[in-house]
């Protein structure tokens, strides 16, 4: 066989270095474009404009694939700061916002309404437009957004649906008994409902009770926040969810809204309100040219849990818009939060509805380490902190959750199909080769015998009891106490405030001033920095494979490494890969 002539494998390698730098060079030019078409100043008569007819990004704001298919894309955490920014920007004197039916997460739509009234008590005018809330359909999130402003329009066509709260939740326990399939699981306890939609054929008087308590909750908050902003009665209010949802010319009728008009319209009556004429801004791109807070002495790490909580690395789909919170990457971010002596205290975000009990046992362990270095852990709750969600949150320093946040579900359940009988009626059969007493306690072809249910058991009352006992040392709370709490029920942000489950209602701006009060200083004089510390595009891509070097050596990677390591799960679940086996699993409820 002849051997290849050596230049040629030296063209091949000079090609390919080409390519690779062709490539990189498009990327970096791509970002500089983007970044010098939104340079420029701010107006002194400004009316920043914002789109929320579109959900938020769930993956981190600096995912390198997400900044170039979307690079004036919020998250929700920056919209807010950006809105905050325009508050105490002179130059700014207006807000308008397209609102729709965009699922943004009760209490995400509760930070952005807080938002919303901040900029209004600055002075500001704020104006709210959407073709319609729902168009004959669910509207009730986009209208309480909507109630935050001073004026709602609406297109003479459109129409509010705002029609109070319901769950539907579906049970397959019937459908899994024809085809010969069987949930074997154990629970902590009556509560933990997540399994029920398998194991049940209808709601449990445990899972009723439970969501009906939690919608009840919600359906109040909505009716005060929407009374309060319209300055209309709570009884008028309900009046109107009775009645919806309201076309147009009811809506305007009965002081819904505040005028229909089209788009065209309404912007031309916007500019009309500043005195000289305003020119509209969009929100990105004042983010970009406003000019940011100087630095000030005190600096906080923000770490952010968004997902499903996973053992080792987290990954995100910038494509898809979801991403998992891996134990080893918030980890490393808790280690440069210890490493670095300026940074004094830590920003908790959580807007996750539970995962792995393992993980989230790992990552509770980096607050205690982080309150025991002198550094206080501040948490702040997004839509959802249940379950594993609450589990990371327990021995934080102090909680911040919204009225609208679901947390709690203080559980955990464990179990696994059991489908032999569904094979032996496809008329597939299966043999095994077991070696050792419990080799086949996970297959999905065996029941669970006597000693396998035993150790189910041990594990699930060893978990329970851990978590609750995290939740009696980081809440100050009597087991009996926690013990009525937990049980797996679910609660709003409200109902934990008023059972001592979480410190105080609001934000991320709350999280921020009871950060300041532990520090004792101004929250002014608080500078947050995001952990891991943001990147610029080109140098994301090129450190996919970075490892961090600290004490415990978790690796961070970027979106992009996490998003192949996504599909390679994928791939891996669907050839019969390793399964979850205890968890703290996800709340799935959306009013």
């Amino acid at each position: 066989m002849r051997a290849r002539p050596r230049s040629s494998l030296w063209v091949r390698l000079f090609a390919a270095v080409g390519i690779i730098t062709t490539a990189a060079g498009l990327l970096l030019l791509i970002g500089v474009a983007v970044r010098c078409a939104v340079k420029g100043g701010v107006r002194k008569t400004t009316i920043v404009e914002v789109d929320l007819t579109q959900p938020f990004a769930t993956a981190d704001d600096r995912d390198p694939v997400r900044q170039l298919l979307e690079p004036e894309g919020f998250t929700l955490r920056s919209l807010v700061e950006t809105l905050d920014r325009a508050t105490a920007d002179e130059r700014v004197v207006g807000l308008f916002a397209d609102l729709g039916a965009a699922d943004h997460g009760f209490a995400a739509t509760q930070e952005l309404h807080d938002a919303i009234e901040r900029f209004r008590a600055s002075g500001k005018f704020a104006v709210a437009y959407s073709t319609s809330f729902g168009e004959f359909g669910g509207g009730n999130e986009s209208y309480v957004l909507a109630s935050a402003f001073d004026e709602i329009w609406l297109q003479p066509t459109g129409s509010v649906g705002l029609t109070g709260l319901r769950a539907d939740v579906f049970f397959v326990k019937g459908a899994l008994d024809t085809i010969g399939v069987e949930i074997e699981f154990g629970r902590r306890s009556g509560y933990k409902t997540a399994l029920n939609s398998f194991t049940e054929r209808r709601f449990t008087p445990e899972h009723r009770e439970s969501l009906t308590s939690m919608l009840q909750d919600l359906f109040d908050q909505l009716v005060a926040s929407v009374a309060a902003g319209r300055k209309k009665s709570e009884a008028e209010v309900r009046q109107w969810i009775d009645e919806g949802p309201l076309l147009a010319p009811e809506a305007l009728a009965k002081g819904v809204v505040d005028g229909l008009g089209y788009r065209d319209e309404v912007l031309s009556k916007v500019k009309e309100r500043s005195a000289g004429g305003a020119s509209l801004l969009f929100a990105s791109r004042y983010r970009e040219r406003a000019a940011k807070p100087s630095s000030t002495p005190h600096k906080v790490g923000l770490i952010e849990i968004v997902g499903q909580i996973t053992a080792g690395e987290g990954w995100s789909d910038p494509i898809g818009g979801v991403s998992t919170a891996g134990a080893d990457t918030v980890s490393a971010a808790f280690q440069m939060a210890l490493a670095d002596d300026s940074i004094e205290a830590i920003l908790l975000y959580v807007d996750s509805p539970g995962g792995s009990a393992v993980a989230s046992d790992t990552i509770w362990r980096q607050t205690v380490r982080a309150r025991d270095a002198g550094k206080p852990v501040v948490v702040c709750m997004g839509n959802v902190a249940a379950s594993g969600g609450y589990y990371v949150a327990a021995g934080a320093t102090k909680i911040v959750a919204q009225p609208g946040t679901i947390t709690g579900s203080i559980g955990v359940f464990a179990g696994k199909p059991y489908a032999r009988e569904m094979w032996n009626d496809l008329g597939v059969t299966w043999d095994s080769v077991s070696i050792g007493k419990n080799a086949g306690m996970f297959s999905s072809i065996e029941r669970f015998d006597a000693g396998g249910r035993e150790r189910l058991e041990l594990f699930l009352e060893q978990v329970y009891r851990d978590f609750k006992g995290k939740v009696v040392q980081g809440r100050g709370l009597s087991e009996a106490q926690v013990e009525a709490l937990a049980q797996g029920r679910v609660w709003t942000g409200a109902q934990a405030k008023a059972h001592g489950l979480v410190d105080a209602l609001g934000g991320l701006r709350t999280g921020i001033e009871l950060v300041a009060a532990e520090l004792g200083v101004a929250a002014d004089e608080l500078t947050v920095m995001e952990l891991p510390p943001d990147r610029d595009i080109i140098t994301q891509w090129l450190a996919g494979d970075e490892r961090d070097n600290s004490e415990d050596g978790p690796t961070i990677r970027s979106g992009l490494h996490g998003a192949r390591q996504h599909w390679d799960s994928a791939l891996e679940a669907l050839q019969g890969g390793p399964e979850q086996f205890l968890l703290m699993p996800a709340v799935d409820i959306a009013p």
